[in-house]
């Protein structure tokens, strides 16, 4: 950090018609901006596609007959590609 400066990531959005093309910066929580588009642009429901690479993550499953959530955590770097 050069000045002791922190860089401020900002995520980037525009909007086509009725489909929304974004641009999460690395270290934003993909989730909280996904959040911030929506509220901004009043979606109340949506369908996300992706492509990127993504780190130290957590993902998971509600299953509705156990009515219970599983989650599993990764460690590392994977390439999202949908």
């Amino acid at each position: 950090m050069a000045g002791g400066k922190r860089k401020e990531n900002k995520m980037e959005y525009r909007k086509l018609d009725n489909v929304i093309v974004a641009r999460i910066d690395k270290d934003e929580e993909i989730l909280e901006q996904l959040r911030v588009i929506a509220i901004k642009e009043n979606i109340k429901l949506a369908s996300v596609q992706a492509l990127g690479a993504i780190n130290d993550f957590t993902v998971g499953v509600y299953k509705t007959d156990e009515k219970k959530y599983y989650s599993n955590s990764f460690q590392g770097y994977y390439e999202i590609t949908s």
